[in-house]
C-alpha cells in the first residue's frame, strides 16, 4: 500500500501489533520508530505519520494531515454483475479510477448464483476496496450499490450524461466530441456475455447513448478501466499533482 489509510482524524492514533497495517509498515515498508510515512483519512486529508512508539501495546502514530485527496472522479459505473473472480479484480482497481460510485446490477445474462459469493456475504469485498484506495493513494472509498435488474439500477439516476458499452450496436466511438459538454457521466457495461435486445431498448428508453471502445471485444475489468480513464481525461481530471507542495 502507498498510503496508510486511517479511520480518524486524530493528532495521535495507535495501531494494534495485529492491524494488517501495523505489519505492513514494519514487514513491507521497514520502518521503525523514527521514521515517517503517509497516512490519509478516510474521506478526508492526506499527510505524513511519525512513528513515535512501538511495543507490546501496539504502534502509536503522530500524525500531521495538511493537503486534500483528489475529489473524486463525477462517474457512476453500472456494472452487470460478473463472475467473483472478476469482480475482485474490479474491486481493487476501481479506487485507483477514482470514480464515485459503482452498481452492480444483476443483468439478464449474469449467473445469480455470483449474488451469493462470499466475496459479497462477507467483508470481502469492503476489504479490497480499502486497499485499492490505499494503493492509489488517496482517501475516497467509492460507494457500491447492488440492484437486481438494469432497470432498477438505472431509477435512481440524475441527469448526468449516459453512456453505455455494446461492440455490435453502437453508433459511435467514445471521443471527446461526443461528451464535451458534461460534467457528470454514468458508465454503463453489461455483464461478460453481454447486453440482452431487451436491456438494450431499455438504455435506449433511458436516454443512453450506446457508444464502443473499438473494434475489439475486451474482458469487463478492461473494458472498465479503458472508459473511466478517458472519462477522467475528457473531464480534465488528469493534471493534479500526487503530492502539491507544502
Amino acid at each position: 500500500m502507498n498510503l496508510i489509510l486511517l479511520e480518524k482524524n486524530d493528532r495521535q492514533v495507535r495501531l494494534k501489533p495485529n492491524d494488517r497495517r501495523v505489519v505492513h509498515i514494519k514487514e513491507v515498508l521497514r520502518m521503525n520508530v523514527g521514521d515517517y510515512l503517509y497516512v490519509g483519512v478516510e474521506g478526508g486529508s492526506i499527510g505524513k505519520a511519525l512513528i513515535k512508539e512501538d511495543d507490546e501495546g501496539g504502534m502509536l502514530l503522530e500524525v500531521d494531515t495538511y493537503w486534500k485527496s483528489p475529489a473524486p472522479l463525477p462517474v457512476h459505473l453500472l456494472v452487470g454483475l460478473p463472475r467473483p473472480q472478476t469482480a475482485r479484480r474490479l474491486l481493487r482497481e476501481i479506487p485507483s479510477l477514482g470514480v464515485e460510485k459503482i452498481t452492480f446490477f444483476l443483468a439478464e445474462k449474469s449467473e445469480p448464483s455470483y449474488r451469493n459469493s462470499k466475496l459479497w456475504s462477507t467483508f470481502e469485498w469492503q476489504q479490497l476496496l480499502r486497499e485499492g484506495t490505499e494503493q492509489a493513494f488517496v482517501t475516497h472509498i467509492p460507494e457500491i450499490q447492488h440492484a437486481d435488474t438494469l432497470a432498477e439500477a438505472v431509477e435512481s439516476l440524475g441527469s448526468r450524461g449516459r453512456l453505455a458499452f455494446d461492440l455490435y450496436e453502437a453508433k459511435a466511438a467514445f471521443y471527446r466530441e461526443s461528451v464535451q459538454e458534461l460534467k457528470q457521466m454514468t458508465l454503463a457495461f453489461g455483464p461478460e456475455g453481454g447486453w440482452t435486445e431487451t436491456e438494450r431498448e431499455i438504455l435506449r428508453e433511458e436516454s443512453f447513448k450506446l457508444c464502443t471502445l473499438g473494434p475489439r471485444v475486451m474482458r469487463i475489468e478492461t473494458a472498465v478501466i479503458a472508459a473511466t480513464s478517458l472519462a477522467a481525461s475528457y473531464l480534465e481530471r488528469l493534471d493534479k499533482p500526487l503530492v502539491p507542495d507544502r
